[in-house]
């Protein structure tokens, strides 16, 4: 008699093993996948967060500086800058200049690489306006109308870079919030696909379940009637399912 092909026993139970571990390991690897993904998020924005507090550093140290050569040209009778406004105007532009990469950098995450495209020539300006020029004036005791376009070059410059600093800080506070929220919105995307993976595994586990069960239970019923025919001392009635091709056939 030529037998059914059909799965074995042993290859019905090892299916649903396999699909309850493949869906499983699925949602293990949707939810590492994501806790990667806000992980990486989190991070950015926490960087982001950190360099705007470094800004925010920046402009208090700008405006000290310019408060500085102000009052420098305010005070230009005394015939020489105070050694204490060398010393902030002088830590104030190493500052700036110690930081201007990671300021081009802080505008190229936000997409705003124009915001410092003078920022380095801005500070080659105020340096040489402040520590090369101004005390040159002062000692010489310059005319006014020196003194007066010194102090817009100073003023300029040093507002160009007020402005930068303080959009950077303004966008990196905005930047940092957007992260966060797409760190949210990961998290729950995350949630509902898992969520998904699980209705589907189930389901299908369901219907392997359904398929399989009643496949079997065909085959013990099978062996049941015939047992109880035998018992009957019922031999002639063939019997049912030995053309099935797993171990109930055999």
């Amino acid at each position: 008699m030529r037998q059914k092909r059909s799965l074995s026993v042993s290859h019905r139970l090892l299916t649903l093993g396999g699909a309850a571990l493949l869906g499983f390991t699925a949602m293990i690897g949707v939810s590492w996948y994501q806790s990667i993904t806000v992980g990486q998020v989190l991070a950015q924005g926490q960087d982001i967060g950190e360099k705007v507090a470094v800004v925010n550093g920046l402009r208090v140290a700008n405006l000290e500086m310019v408060l500085a050569a102000m009052d420098a040209i305010v005070d230009r009778e005394e015939g020489a800058i105070a050694p204490e406004r060398i010393e902030v105007m002088t830590k104030s532009l190493a500052e700036l200049r110690d930081k201007a990469t990671m300021i081009e950098d802080i505008t190229k995450i936000i997409g705003k690489p124009e915001l410092s495209a003078t920022l380095r020539a801005d500070i080659d300006e105020v340096e040489k306006a402040t520590l090369t020029d101004l005390p040159h004036l002062i000692t010489t005791k310059a005319s006014p109308d020196e003194f007066g376009k010194i102090d817009d070059a100073i003023d300029g410059a040093g507002e160009r870079i007020s402005g930068l600093l303080g959009s950077l800080a303004e966008s990196g506070v905005k930047y940092s919030a957007d992260n966060s929220n797409a760190a949210q919105g990961v998290s729950a995307q995350s949630l509902y696909l898992q969520m998904g993976l699980g209705a589907v595994g189930m389901l299908v586990l369901a219907v392997l379940f359904v398929l399989h069960s009643t496949a079997i239970r065909r085959g013990v019923f099978g062996i049941r009637d015939s047992l109880n025919r035998m018992l009957r001392e019922d031999f002639d009635t063939p019997v049912e399912g030995k053309d099935r091709g797993d171990e109930f056939g055999e």
